[in-house]
């Protein structure tokens, strides 16, 4: 396997196996057809070279597509860059640049829990609603930065979640925005210190109940202020007069992030003190948490202190046993962002669809969404020219269903999909939901929704022409070729529901070409493999029947050994007669070279024969 510049992923070998990640149609089986022949190729090799005087010739081996390195065509688009790689003895792994893992191969699987492995790339790290994990769910909401495939076993070492990724993007691009105004600029400014620190009220109200209240009484309080005239300031300003500027950049990085980075070094033992008192103050369980795992932990950086001691003697106080009763329930970014959705305090968008309002906030939407981020840009530059600010309103063509699935992702990163068969569903529901979700995610450009969306749908012979077409209209390559795969497994099955199949061959004949061009492509190496089965079998029979051949020529050709054997009858016949008139001190001396003499007797006759 080889992992090229742009991210490219090729692989050969295996006897076209399924840990190459091709799905070639019936790897496994001409895998295990090729390593046969290749094994009975390599006896007729050997036997070659013992035998000088073979004439038969020896079949070339057939140029398979396996022999030769491939791309994985699912890895093949240009939104799909792979960034590290990794193969065992029957699969494989691959990271995307995005934190996705996919995996492929031969898979192990015990039990119903285990993972499932096929000869096509599968997303991992789904964080689909309903599967059955427990602490392994954390894979399905946290980027995966690095992984090593075992003979048998993965491993994968995570980071943050998607949604951080996001939100921390927001947040550099509201620092970078602050004096221009832009799209991602923020809605609040905390002052610090005399220093301004641009955030959003909506990210700090979910993550602190305390700074939420914060915000709301300065709010009332600028209303107030503010009465005698009909407009409003552009960004609020909140003074945080109990925090130091260093120790507030690194709560709010938690905020948006779950988790702060800084150097170790002799001053950032005590910056950490600073910022889990203020994790304290402002009512953050988490950050406590990861404060105090960084500084008394037995891995921590920084060892045990005598300091350390103390502080952790002293946490008996009333404010530390509220916190202790908190963290039973510490709750992470995409914890907090599920309530978001619901909370129209700060709304500042209204989504339209099928006559329904849902009220969102511009933060979010721009921070997760390529196309919202376009629209309310637009509608950004329209409010500059009229000098006039109110309330964006978005109509969107979706279901109110399908939009409110959307958001689900947006706020905290999770395709909710419906339990199979649950409220009198059947699978063709959960099939048009999904690939309703689909289509939206490519609409939005929700990237991520889109490939859960497109790894999560299964096939069926009433679905997988309409899966095939959705699939390449939203240029799903992964998806596209899973249906095309299925398709030509079950190719008797399709085509005997004439009506889709017929409507299918006239709406999309392009479709169909490719169609027709895998199947041929998928059954040249079958065909190869058989043609190379029988010459390799016909090679053999005419070696043996040639060998055969050279040992009657050499039998006919062979004299009887009259001398030898004569020789060997004399001199036993001398030897017994001599034997037999002296005395012997063991009676069985006589009988044993009586026994030696006829073998050798025996040996040149078999010699013969």
């Amino acid at each position: 396997m080889g992992l090229s510049v742009d991210g490219q992923v090729w692989t050969w070998g295996a006897c076209g196996g399924a840990v190459l990640g091709h799905g070639l149609y019936g790897s496994q089986k001409n895998a295990l057809l090729a390593e046969t022949i290749l094994q009975r190729h390599q006896r007729l090799l050997s036997q070659r070279k013992k035998s000088s005087m073979a004439s038969s010739s020896c079949p070339r081996l057939p140029q398979l597509k396996w022999m030769t390195p491939q791309r994985i065509p699912c890895f093949a688009t240009p939104d799909m860059r792979i960034c590290w790689v990794s193969a065992g003895a029957q699969h494989a792994a691959a990271i995307s640049d995005t934190g996705d893992l996919y995996m492929w191969g031969e898979g192990y699987a015990d039990d119903s829990d285990s993972l499932v492995l096929s000869s096509l790339p599968k997303l991992v790290n789904s964080g689909q609603v309903g599967t059955n994990a427990g602490a392994s769910a954390d894979i399905g909401t946290h980027s995966v930065e690095h992984v090593v495939c075992g003979g048998r076993q993965t491993i994968a070492l995570t980071s943050g979640s998607f949604l951080a990724r996001s939100m921390a993007k927001l947040h550099r691009d509201s620092i970078a925005q602050e004096e221009k105004n832009g799209i991602a600029s923020a809605d609040l400014i905390l002052v610090v210190s005399g220093q301004r620190l641009p955030a959003h009220k909506l990210l700090l109200a979910q993550r602190s109940p305390v700074l939420r209240e914060l915000i709301l009484n300065e709010e009332q309080q600028q209303q107030h202020r503010l009465a005698a005239t009909e407009s409003v300031s552009e960004t609020m300003e909140l003074l945080l007069p109990t925090l130091r500027v260093d120790v507030a950049r690194l709560v709010l990085e938690f905020i948006y992030t779950d988790s702060f980075a800084l150097e170790v070094s002799k001053s950032s033992y005590y910056l950490i003190h600073d910022v889990l008192r203020a994790a304290k103050l402002y009512k953050l369980p988490s950050l406590v948490l990861l404060c105090r795992e960084r500084l008394f932990s037995s891995s921590s950086l920084f060892g045990a202190s005598k300091i350390a001691e103390d502080e952790m003697s002293d946490s008996n106080s009333e404010d530390d046993d509220e916190m202790e009763t908190l963290s039973g329930s510490t709750r992470t970014l995409n914890d907090d962002m599920k309530f978001a959705l619901s909370d129209e305090v700060w709304a500042d968008i209204v989504l339209i669809a099928e006559g329904r309002s849902i009220p969102v906030h511009r933060c979010m939407l721009i921070a997760r969404s390529e196309y919202f981020r376009a629209v309310l840009a637009f509608h950004r530059l329209a409010e500059s020219a009229n000098n006039e600010r109110k309330m964006a309103v978005v109509n969107v063509e979706d279901s109110y269903a399908a939009i409110v699935r959307v958001l689900r992702f947006i706020y905290y990163d999770q395709v909710a999909l419906q339990q199979l068969k649950r409220n009198e569903e059947t699978d063709a529901d959960v099939s048009d939901q999904l690939l309703e979700d689909l289509v939206a995610a490519d609409k939005y450009g929700l990237e991520r929704m889109k490939r859960l969306c497109e790894h999560a749908i299964a096939l069926n012979t009433a679905n997988c022409l309409e899966v095939l077409i959705v699939a390449e209209l939203v240029h799903a390559a992964h998806l596209k070729q899973v249906a095309m795969r299925y398709i030509q497994t079950n190719l008797s099955d399709v085509t005997a529901r004439r009506e889709e199949f017929q409507r299918f061959q006239e709406d999309f004949p392009q479709l169909l070409e490719e169609l027709y061009t895998s199947l041929r492509d998928a059954s040249r190496d079958e065909y190869l493999l058989r043609e190379w089965h029988t010459e390799v079998g016909t090679s053999l029979a005419a070696q043996r029947e040639e060998q055969e051949l050279q040992w009657g020529k050499k039998s006919d050709t062979a004299t009887f050994p009259w001398v030898p054997l004569s020789l060997t009858v004399a001199f036993g016949t001398m030897y017994l007669s001599m034997m037999h008139a002296q005395e012997h001190e063991f009676s069985a001396v006589p009988a044993t070279n009586l026994v030696a003499i006829a073998a050798i007797g025996g040996a040149i006759m078999m010699g013969y024969l």
